[in-house]
């Protein structure tokens, strides 16, 4: 892995704007090689380079190249070498990775462009040590382990910079990412439970009223309703699991 991680990385949300996500679905067979899919997408995306720098030296086919081995996957991952390979195989048949050639333990971020369709992951503090923490705790048996990733994915592609949250409805998590509705807040529960995101009320923007909006932990801290100019609008939650 990096000897030294950074903040965030640039994570390609081309795909996930065009409603990729729908793709990744729990059914018999392929639940748990999806939820491994994420998981390892996540992980290689950890790794990818942001600096126009360094990657202006490189051939623009390369720029979504990164290195990583199996055993630090299954380590950042918890998951097994067997539900990895699974992953890896349906990240590479939905065109999302491409295996290097010749070249072990290296894969292609297809579309990755640091210059454009791109958002923040967050990545250094979601580790300890080696392993995101966050993930430690899945099973890969559950349908809504996958839609929580889903969900994760989506909020980070549509957060406002601005404001640091995300505005979205139940009905445009149905559309973008397949979420039967039901699924949607047990989902959200998953990724409160694990730190991963907060909730804050916020004036409704369709009605008349509060509505839900979706704050990302370890991203622009320093941008919460005491520093956006939206302070007046805003109010924390609490929010019982």
């Amino acid at each position: 892995m990096k000897s030294r991680r950074l903040e965030w990385v640039k994570l390609p949300t081309f795909w996930i704007e065009a409603k990729g996500l729908k793709i990744f679905k729990w059914s018999k067979g392929e639940g748990s090689a999806n939820v491994a899919a994420l998981l390892a997408y996540i992980a290689l995306s950890h790794q990818l380079e942001g600096d126009v720098e360094i990657l202006a030296q490189r051939p623009t086919e390369e720029w979504g190249r990164v290195r990583l081995t199996y055993d630090a996957m299954t380590q950042a991952t918890s998951i097994s070498r067997t539900k990895l390979a699974q992953g890896l195989n349906v990240l590479e048949a939905t065109r999302l990775i491409k295996r290097v050639e010749g070249s072990q333990s290296t894969y292609d971020i297809c579309g990755y462009d640091p210059f454009q369709s791109w958002a923040k992951l967050p990545c250094r503090l979601l580790y300890k040590e080696d392993v995101i923490t966050a993930f430690r705790d899945f099973q890969l048996r559950k349908a809504t382990e996958l839609q929580a990733l889903k969900i994760y994915l989506l909020l980070i592609s549509r957060r406002n910079k601005e404001t640091n949250l995300v505005n979205i409805s139940y009905d445009k998590i149905m559309d973008y990412a397949g979420i039967p509705r039901q699924q949607i807040r047990p989902a959200i529960n998953v990724l409160l439970y694990a730190g991963l995101v907060h909730i804050e009320k916020v004036k409704s923007w369709d009605r008349d009223g509060l509505a839900n909006a979706y704050r990302l932990a370890h991203v622009d801290s320093y941008k919460h309703p005491g520093t956006t100019t939206e302070k007046s609008q805003i109010s924390k939650v609490e929010v019982a699991i």
